[in-house]
């Protein structure tokens, strides 16, 4: 049909659609014959959409509509130019197809449905024993997972290595012979460590033509775990009955029928031989004594339905006695009355033993409690349950058993002041399972106290839980009172010893060994009784100068017989020293001959430091005097006389004692301008009883002038009268010529502060009175400093956004007493903002309280302008940095670590800000090769710079990438640093070569359309000739045939069969045309399919000999039902194409041979024919697109049958060739078989 719809041609099966015949249908209107015939609008929508994106593509389109009736197929049919002028549409019915395909998923559904319901298990097990299929059960159980995937799974994936050959035998005779098998096997599920117990039933089945085992199983695990459990316990009572030496008995009260296990027999002292159980027998073997008590308590027990449970002695044949225990419960019947007893019996006549003994023992131990006045005491853990032997009740001083024995008892016997102690370490041990031990102290009945001590020790289980505790408590008041009056007796002396700071020693003269009291342990600095107190001991502890000393001291005392006393000093483990007296007697034994020495060590170190601090306050004194440069004197105000020391004389320039004593001694060198001021102050303070301080110069005999600072106080007698002055007198002139230099010093730093827009102030805290420098006035908008200004003027000035934080921070500093800074902004008194860096600090006096706070205001304003200058600076920096699509990092010169990347860097390698900074380069493993990095130092080095050098680094993970490296030094801070910048330019180079390639492939490519455009012209020319021919002898005929009508006698059968011919001709070029076109359009969308190949050669026989019967083909098939895979239609116009060739260029009567056979797993094609041999050549250009023989000049055809066979055969895997052979042509084909494809 044309593009608007418009039918060229149509065959009959598309026209029978509508109900007409093709020639009807021919120049109608497609959508209307859908719309008016079928009446199928949403069709007539569906074509014309998908018909125009078959116009606008160029490409063919297979769709199906949403009925899932009509499957449509548009192929587009180009024009010589490459434009479409027409297009092929085939229309099928799929609604069967469709309908079909429902029913059977409707049909699977339901079956998987059936499946699933099921509950048991059903697999599916291919010829390989592999599971190919299951049910949900069967998945659920086998897998644990609801996972829908259902891989090919193998039997040893389940079933243990022990089974699996036992398995696969039954399995494969069940494949073999179809009989089917019931096992019960065992199953280890995916993802589970328990197996579980199937029984099944495996029937043989066949699916798509294999045979097949279908499985159903049933869980049966429960079942295998009672039937093992049973076996277990069996196996176990059998094994308890023989080691507890018991057996089983069954009587019937009925009938007095017995049944005894053979372990009864034994128990009897019987044989068992040919007897029979019987009551009789039973009796004869009961003891005579206990015979008659037996009988009748198991007479009682049968009456009342009872349980059966009775002790007593038999008598075994060798005179033996022996005692049984039995025990037998009633079996009653649907109807409630007792159809057996069924019981054990058990040999005690161990046990029986043991308590004969058990109560003897008891006793004995009874009469040990009393005499040692101890008592047994018992306590059930689980049942909170006591019990105590008749001596504890003694103890306690109550009557045995008189009253309720329980944990109230013992709470209210003990003393009131030991309860809470008693309690606790009772609760402590019980709690963690360990012995209980505990003195305490009771109150009889009769007001007497005693102390008694109790231990307990538990007692476990098997499982190690304490189930109860047994324990003694014993009488300890004597001891206890002994032990008292001894500590009291050691308390008094500790006190003694303690108080004094002393300890007692006694050292063994015989023997060498040492006794230290407690007290003398922490007196050597050691920890009490850590160590074995001996001499070695002692002698390391003492300083090591006074070692030797102290050592020969003891020694030689010892060997003299005199009484010890040394002094010493000791090193302490923190290194503190201390100093010990020792002092010691010795001591005799009744023959006065002396055996040790006794003594006391007492810590002087008091004492010591004492006179040692005496010792260097003085010395100290003195060097002070002389390092001041400070004498001494006292004056007598009634004898006026005066007494220097030393050093006054020196200070005075003059030798000591030249001159009398008295006050007029000074006046003989004091500075003359100074002598009336210094004298009138002296004598008016002396006048006043005041205290004297003057200040005046000396002048020494080699002219230089000295300043001398005299101070004095009145020292008072009884009666509060003066008598005389005592004081110093020091050399200032040092002093004097640092307070000249500092007032020079002021004078410049008030210049300096002046220049620099410092300003100093200075508060009284008490006086609230405050100071300002000039500056400090200046900053503030002041002409000159206010005689007013204050903190509340300073806070006055603040901007009120700053004011509440200064304030809170100068308060916070006030009263943590600690120095402060800040910067604020100020509004000068003429209205300006300026802003000003303050320090303040604080002075204490002598209490450690702020009496005075100082400091340094400074107008920063300038600064501050440049810091926001700066700021916005390095804000911009930042946004270029951080933002710049090129990698930029800043690492450090000295130690190589990064100190800052962007993001660019970051997302370069793959790395997160964390990974990054404070590591280096080389650590990070990015460079691409291990010398790169000693390259770009060396580069640094002689260039100071890098630009653009390439360089591969590594991603984080490991990828290389080709990189452009920039580098240069910068300073940040006042530091030097390598800002270096990459640029990943592994994609331009990638490009680079892509567009090499590209333009490679583009040259290629042009070279081949100039190839084919060459190929067409020649084919246009060629197929215009073809065209215009048949339409030439079509003309000329019909011309024919017009002039012949005139004529009564004409016949038109030679022009209509050179007309029919002519037509045929056009056909043909026009189909081989066609096919090229849809071999093109196949190659991506062929539908391959398993096919025998037998059949399609056989039909391309036969069609060729349909079109041309007069000739003959010798056909030999020995091919069988061998497959191959491919598209049939293609196949059979590659052979048809073959064969007419094989027809054009032979002789008409020569026959055509047809030879087919396998070889090597191929498919072998042969084609001869008679007639012009050709080269080999030849043979192989015969397959290039228009090319034709020398032979087909007179022969119809385009050059491209040969060229379409062989991309046909080689779709297919396969391969076509042509040889010459002596009287003809040969074509072979050779296809590989469906395995070969596989």
């Amino acid at each position: 049909m044309e593009p608007d719809g418009l039918i060229l041609n149509i065959n009959t099966m598309f026209a029978s659609r509508f109900g007409k015949q093709p020639k009807e249908c021919i120049n109608t209107n497609i959508y209307d014959l859908i719309l008016t015939v079928l009446r199928v609008p949403m069709l007539v929508e569906h074509l014309r959409e998908k018909c125009a994106l078959v116009l606008n593509s160029g490409t063919r389109r297979i769709f199906e509509d949403d009925t899932d009736i009509w499957k449509i197929s548009i192929n587009p049919v180009l024009s010589a130019e490459g434009d479409i002028n027409s297009l092929l549409i085939i229309i099928q019915n799929i609604s069967e197809e469709k309908m079909i395909d429902r029913k059977l998923q409707k049909e699977r559904e339901m079956k998987t449905a059936l499946l699933d319901a099921i509950p048991c298990s059903a697999t599916i097990m291919n010829a390989d024993l592999h599971l190919i299929a299951w049910n949900r059960y069967a998945h659920d159980m086998l897998f644990s997972s609801t996972d829908e995937k259902s891989p090919l799974v193998a039997p040893v994936d389940f079933f243990g290595s022990n089974d699996m050959a036992y398995l696969r035998k039954k399995f494969l005779e069940t494949l073999n012979t179809g009989v089917d098998d019931y096992s019960e096997i065992e199953v280890r599920p995916h993802g589970s460590t328990e197996p579980f117990w199937l029984m099944t039933r495996s029937k043989r089945v066949q699916i798509d033509g294999k045979p097949c085992l279908v499985s159903i199983g049933i869980d049966i695990t429960e079942r295998k775990k009672i039937e093992e459990d049973l076996n277990k316990y069996q196996t176990r009572l059998t094994l308890a009955m023989q080691a507890a030496h018991s057996g089983v008995w069954e009587w019937n009260p009925k009938t007095d029928e017995e049944y005894w296990s053979d372990d009864v027999w034994k128990l009897y002292g019987l044989e068992r031989k040919n007897s029979t159980a019987s009551v009789s027998l039973w009796k004869n073997a009961v003891h005579p004594e206990d015979r008659d008590r037996i009988m009748q308590s198991i007479s009682e027990t049968a009456t009342n339905n009872g349980d059966l449970n009775a002790e007593y002695r038999v008598c075994h044949a060798d005179g033996s006695v022996h005692w049984l225990m039995s025990r037998g419960k009633p079996v009653f019947m649907d109807d409630g009355q007792i159809d057996r007893y069924i019981g054990t019996i058990t040999d005690i006549t161990e046990r029986k033993k043991l308590e004969l003994d058990l109560i003897e023992s008891k006793i004995r131990f009874g009469y040990a409690l009393d005499a040692s006045h101890s008592g047994i005491w018992e306590w059930n853990a689980q049942t909170d349950e006591l019990s105590w032997s008749d001596q504890v009740w003694t103890l306690y001083g109550i009557k045995p058993n008189s009253e309720p024995l329980n944990h109230q008892l013992c709470v209210d016997t003990v003393h009131p002041e030991d309860r809470e102690m008693v309690s606790r370490v009772i609760k402590d041990a019980v709690s963690s399972g360990n012995a209980a031990s505990v003195e305490y102290r009771v109150c009889r009945p009769d007001d007497s106290v005693r102390w008694l001590t109790s231990r307990g020790m538990p007692l476990r289980d098997p499982e190690g839980r304490v189930i109860r505790y047994i324990g003694a408590i014993i009488d300890i008041t004597e001891r206890k009172q002994i032990e008292l009056e001894l500590i009291q007796n050691k308390a008094r002396l500790s006190h003694a010893l303690e108080a004094a700071q002393a300890g007692v020693w006694e050292w063994d003269l015989s023997t060498g060994e040492n006794s230290w009291s407690d007290e003398i342990w922490p007196l050597y600095g050691l920890e009490p009784r850590s160590e074995n107190p001996t001499f070695e001991l002692w002698a390391n502890t003492i300083h090591p100068d006074d070692r030797d000393y102290t050592i020969t001291t003891v020694t030689e005392t010892a060997s003299s017989d005199i009484e010890l006393n040394v002094e010493y000093r000791v090193c302490y483990p923190d290194g503190s020293i201390h100093w010990l007296m020792s002092r010691g007697k010795p001591f005799r034994d009744n023959q006065g001959n002396k055996i040790r020495y006794i003594g006391t060590v007492i810590d002087i170190t008091k004492r010591k430091e004492a006179e040692n601090r005496h010792i260097e306050t003085q010395a100290r004194y003195d060097f002070a005097l002389e390092a001041t440069n400070t004498g001494v004197w006292e004056w007598d105000l009634k004898a006026d006389t005066v007494i220097w020391s030393d050093r006054i004389w020196t200070l005075y320039d003059m030798a000591p004692h030249s001159m009398p004593h008295s006050h007029k001694l000074c006046a003989t060198h004091v500075h003359p301008e100074d002598q009336e001021i210094t004298f009138m102050n002296v004598l008016g303070a002396a006048s006043r009883n005041m205290d004297i301080n003057v200040e005046y110069r000396v002048r020494h005999r080699n002219g230089s002038i000295h300043w001398l600072k005299c101070r004095g106080v009145p020292m008072k007698n009884a009666d509060g009268e003066t008598i005389c002055y005592r004081g110093t007198v020091m050399d200032i002139t040092e002093r004097k010529l640092k307070d000249e230099e500092l007032r020079k010093s002021q004078e410049r730093l008030n210049f300096v502060l002046q220049k620099s827009h410092l300003g100093v102030w200075d508060l009284d805290l008490i006086s609230r009175i405050a100071h300002q420098t000039q500056e400090h006035a200046h900053i503030f908008g002041y002409e000159k400093p206010l005689d007013d200004w204050s903190f509340d003027k300073f806070l006055g000035h603040v901007m009120q956004d700053d004011r509440d934080w200064v304030e809170a921070l100068i308060q916070k500093a006030f009263e943590k007493q600690e120095n402060y800074t800040f910067e604020c902004r100020i509004v000068t008194v003429h209205g300006k903002l300026r802003w000003i860096w303050v320090f303040g600090a604080f002075d204490l006096n002598m209490t450690g309280n702020p009496s005075r706070q100082s400091g340094i205001v400074q107008d920063i304003t300038d600064r501050k302008n440049t810091e926001l200058l700066l700021r916005d600076s390095e804000l911009k920096f930042r946004n270029i940095f951080e933002f710049s699509p090129i990698a930029i990092a800043i690492k450090d010169t000295e130690d190589g670590q990064l100190l800052d990347v962007n993001s660019s860097w970051l997302k370069l390698f793959d790395l997160s800000r964390e990974e990054v900074i404070g590591r280096r380069i080389k650590d990070l493993g990015l460079y691409g090769h291990p010398d790169d990095q000693e390259i770009i130092n060396q580069m640094l080095l002689e260039q100071g710079r890098i630009t653009n050098s390439k360089f591969e680094f590594r991603k984080k993970s490991g990828q290389l990438m080709e990189i452009m490296f920039s580098a240069e030094y910068i300073t940040m801070n006042g530091k030097t640093c390598l800002l270096v910048m990459l640029t990943d330019i592994t994609l331009q180079l990638l490009q680079q070569a892509n567009i090499y390639q590209l333009e490679n492939a583009v040259a290629e490519r042009t070279r081949q359309l100039q190839q084919e455009v060459e190929r067409l012209r020649r084919f246009l020319s060629m197929i215009s000739h073809e065209y215009r021919t048949p339409l030439a002898i079509i003309r000329g005929n019909l011309d024919l045939i017009d002039l012949k009508q005139n004529s009564p006698t004409f016949s038109n059968s030679a022009e209509l069969n050179k007309i029919k011919r002519a037509i045929d001709r056009l056909v043909e070029v026009m189909e081989v045309s066609i096919q090229e076109s849809r071999i093109l359009e196949s190659y991506d969308s062929v539908d391959l399919a398993r096919f025998q190949i037998a059949p399609l050669i056989t039909s391309q026989v036969e069609a060729f000999e349909a079109m041309w019967p007069e000739r003959s083909i010798l056909y030999s098939e020995h091919f069988g039902s061998a497959e191959t895979i491919g598209e049939p239609a293609h196949l059979k116009m590659a052979i048809f194409n073959l064969l007419d060739n094989a027809r054009k260029y032979s002789r008409k009567d020569s026959p055509i041979e047809l030879d087919c056979r396998i070889d090597n797993e191929e498919a072998i094609i042969t084609i001869r024919n008679q007639g012009e041999s050709i080269t080999r050549k030849e043979a192989k250009e015969f397959f290039d697109k228009y090319r034709r023989g020398s032979n087909a000049v007179n022969t119809a055809g385009a050059g491209l049958g040969l060229w379409l066979v062989k991309n046909i055969i080689e779709q297919h895997h396969g391969h076509v060739s042509l040889k010459g052979i002596e009287y003809g042509v040969e074509a072979k084909v050779r296809l590989p078989l469906t395995k070969d494809i596989d």
